[in-house]
């Protein structure tokens, strides 16, 4: 009896063991997802919510709270070029290894008419069928990086016409003084007006090329 009890007393200790070491790593996996800046969404064969990070909260607008255990179809709407793609698109829950399906330059309708351009990776791994691991969502919001290129591109574009009318101003001065009209110049004016005019022209160029 007593040996018994001593073989009980270890294998308590073991499980409770493994129990702490088991929720130390699930501790850290929580944190790493969470200082994931991308929206991680899993969900199950059935296409409910299993685990959703606070990227994906910020991008969708739902807490992780109220999507857990949802139909990923109540959740986000995603659009290409305003066609609607399907769950069965891209959430692909039957057989398969690593990235199934991507999406670039995509909207994403979230909670109370929420709108994000997103890229999305849909993956599988081996053994998700046995945890009944359906499907894992990356998404990637560009919305951000999208804003700044339109930003930057109105600024050239801006900049670009701002400084093309002085420049022209400036060539059609100096063509009218090289040819004379408004008086003869000596040789060493011609030269020093030659030589702005020439920097004028570079200066031309780089607008343009902007």
């Amino acid at each position: 009896f007593n040996a018994m009890a001593e073989k009980i007393s270890k294998l308590v200790r073991d499980v409770e063991r493994e129990r702490d070491g088991v929720a130390t790593e699930k501790n850290k996996l929580a944190l790493i997802l969470e200082g994931i800046t991308d929206g991680i969404v899993a969900v199950d064969r059935k296409r409910n919510v299993v685990l959703f990070n606070k990227a994906a909260e910020e991008i969708t607008g739902f807490s992780s709270l109220a999507a857990m255990g949802k139909d990923i179809n109540q959740l986000i709407g995603l659009f290409e070029a305003n066609k609607q793609i399907l769950p069965d698109t891209y959430c692909p829950v039957q057989g398969g290894e690593g990235v199934l399906w991507t999406g670039i330059g995509l909207r994403l309708d979230g909670l109370n008419g929420r709108q994000r351009n997103v890229n999305v990776a849909a993956g599988q791994i081996r053994e998700g069928a046995k945890a009944n691991l359906g499907c894992i969502l990356r998404i990637h919001d560009v919305s951000r990086e999208q804003l700044l290129n339109r930003i930057k591109n109105e600024f050239v574009s801006i900049a670009a016409h701002q400084l093309r009318t002085p420049l022209t101003e400036v060539k059609w001065s100096m063509e009218m003084l090289l040819r004379g009209v408004l008086g003869k110049l000596i040789p060493k004016q011609k030269r020093f007006l030659q030589r702005s005019y020439q920097s004028n022209e570079r200066m031309i160029r780089l607008v343009e090329d902007l």
